[in-house]
């Protein structure tokens, strides 16, 4: 991607950052109380009826895993509200529905960091790269290390959730 596609991204991207908070919010509406304990359970949150957290980012990674990784017959959150027919949201939110629906779950490298726009990643499996952009990775993010992550395309280039 040149430098030219990657700064449009770049806004573009930060327009979505809000339409992606409205849905995140929508989303975790959807869950029920005993979607978001299992998740718990499941991630060692859930200790005698109670959640405990050792740092703000574990309640990041919980609701993120009781969005995409609990539900009923396969239809997580993201999938039940777009089969629901994804009333009342706006396009925005339909499309960033749309690549959550489809994320790719996987383990990546990091082969560049592109300032100002994210970074250049690399599906450990699949070995195919990817141009994510995250304003917060372009700014922490190192070559050559990895991480589990969620990328969609939310048709800038790709997010991670």
């Amino acid at each position: 991607m040149d430098e030219a596609h990657r700064k449009q991204a770049a806004i573009e991207y930060r327009r979505l950052h809000e339409a992606r908070r409205r849905l995140n919010d929508r989303l975790m509406n959807r869950l029920d109380r005993r979607q978001v304990e299992v998740a718990a359970r499941t991630l060692g949150f859930w200790h005698e009826g109670i959640l405990v957290f050792d740092s703000e980012e574990d309640s990041a990674v919980l609701v993120d895993f009781a969005i995409h990784a609990t539900g009923e017959g396969g239809r997580n959150a993201p999938r039940g509200l777009l089969d629901d027919g994804a009333l009342g949201l706006d396009d925005d939110e339909r499309r960033l529905l749309a690549g959550m629906v489809h994320a790719r779950f996987g383990l990546y490298r990091v082969d560049e960091v592109l300032p100002g726009f994210g970074v250049r990643v690399r599906n450990l499996f699949s070995k195919q790269s990817y141009d994510l952009a995250d304003m917060g990775l372009s700014e922490t993010a190192r070559p050559d290390v990895a991480f589990l992550g969620r990328l969609f395309d939310a048709g800038v280039v790709g997010e991670c959730v």
